[in-house]
C-alpha cells in the first residue's frame, strides 16, 4: 500500500479544516443571537404598600421559561437589603395581558420577509390565552394604530395582519414614541413587542434619542426582534437602539438573519410572558413619597448553583 507523503497529508488536514470552519460558520449564522438577564422584572406594584408585589420571568440558559419555582428559589432586596418574602405563585395561564405589537412592514420586508413576519404574527394570535388583549400598530413612513385600543377578537386580528403588505420607508422612532405614550397612558399594557428588519429612514433630528430616552419611563418590558435580512441594500437593523430600549424597559432583545426563526421566536416570547411569576413582599424602604427604590429579584439557577437577578425601580408611595 503506497503511504500518504507527509506535506500532501498536512496539506490535506489544512483543507479539511477550513471546510470544517466555513460549515460550521454557514451553520452558525442561523442561530438565534439572544442578550437578555436570566431574571426580568415585568411589573412592581404598591397599591397595598408596605406589601409590594412584582411580576418576574424566569429563563434558562436556551432562553426558555423555568417552571414550577416555589418561594425558596426567590430572594428579594431593596436597594441591596434583604426583604421577607410573603408568597411566590405562578401566573401561568392565569393573568390577562395586553400587548402591544408593532410590525414593521417597510419596503425592506417586500416578498418572502413580510410573509413570514404575517404568519409569526398570526399564528401568535392563534395560540395566546384567551384572556389576552392586542393592540396592533404597522409602521413603514406612516404609523397605524389599526383600532386605537386593546382587543381580544383573534378573528379580527388574524384577518388585519393577513391583510398586510410592505412597501415605504421606516419611521421606528416614532412608532416607539406612540407604544410609550400607551403603554403610560392607558396604564395596563404588560408588554411591548417590536419586529424591525432595518433602521430609521425618516431623517429627524433627535428621534433617536428621544426614542432611546422615552424608553426609560415606559412601563412596559419591550420584546426587540431583529431580523438581519438578505438584501444588502437595506441596510441592517439599528441593534444598538433595540437592545438599549429592552435592557432599559427589562424586556429581552434577539437578532436572527433566518426567516424561518421568526415564528419561534414570536412564540418564545408568548411562553415567557404566559410563564410568570407574582412575588409578594414586605417593604421597609424609607424615604419621602415619590423617592426611588431599587428592588432586586435573585433566582437560583439550578443548572450553576448560582444566584442570578434582576432590578427595576419605583417610586414610594
Amino acid at each position: 500500500m503506497n503511504k500518504i507523503p507527509k506535506k500532501a497529508f498536512v496539506f490535506l488536514f489544512i483543507i479539511f479544516f477550513i471546510l470544517q470552519t466555513f460549515l460550521f460558520t454557514a451553520l452558525a449564522v442561523t442561530t438565534i443571537i439572544v442578550n437578555n438577564s436570566k431574571v426580568a422584572i415585568s411589573e412592581v406594584i404598591t397599591t397595598d404598600y408596605p406589601k409590594v408585589k412584582v411580576t418576574v420571568s424566569v429563563v434558562d440558559r436556551n432562553n426558555e421559561p423555568v417552571e414550577n419555582l416555589t418561594i425558596n428559589d426567590f430572594k428579594v432586596y431593596e436597594n441591596g437589603i434583604k426583604r421577607k418574602i410573603i408568597s411566590v405563585r405562578s401566573l401561568k395561564g392565569t393573568k390577562p395581558l395586553s400587548i402591544i405589537m408593532l410590525l414593521d412592514i417597510s419596503g425592506s420586508m417586500q416578498g418572502e420577509p413580510i410573509e413570514e413576519l404575517k404568519n409569526a404574527a398570526m399564528e401568535f394570535i392563534r395560540l395566546m390565552p384567551n384572556n389576552w388583549k392586542v393592540q396592533l400598530i404597522q409602521f413603514n413612513e406612516y404609523i397605524n394604530d389599526v383600532y386605537g385600543g386593546f382587543i381580544s377578537n383573534k378573528t379580527e386580528l388574524i384577518s388585519t395582519i393577513s391583510q398586510i403588505y410592505a412597501g415605504g420607508a421606516t419611521n421606528l422612532h416614532n412608532a416607539l414614541g406612540l407604544s410609550y405614550n400607551i403603554s403610560k397612558q392607558t396604564k395596563e399594557s404588560d408588554a411591548i413587542i417590536i419586529f424591525s428588519d432595518g433602521v430609521d429612514t425618516m431623517n429627524v433630528a433627535g428621534s433617536r434619542e428621544k426614542a432611546i430616552n422615552g424608553s426609560l419611563s415606559c412601563k412596559a418590558p419591550i420584546y426587540s426582534i431583529g431580523y438581519l435580512g438578505y438584501n444588502p441594500q437595506f441596510g441592517s437593523i439599528d441593534e444598538d437602539l433595540l437592545k438599549t430600549i429592552s435592557s432599559n424597559t427589562r424586556g429581552r432583545f434577539y437578532k436572527t438573519p433566518s426567516l424561518n426563526e421568526i415564528n419561534e421566536l414570536y412564540q418564545r416570547i408568548s411562553r415567557i410572558l404566559n410563564n410568570q411569576y407574582e412575588i409578594i413582599y414586605v417593604s421597609e424602604a424609607e424615604g419621602k413619597k415619590g423617592e426611588g427604590v431599587n428592588v432586586r429579584v435573585a433566582n437560583l439557577d439550578k443548572e450553576t448553583n448560582e444566584w442570578v437577578s434582576g432590578d427595576r425601580d419605583y417610586n414610594l408611595p
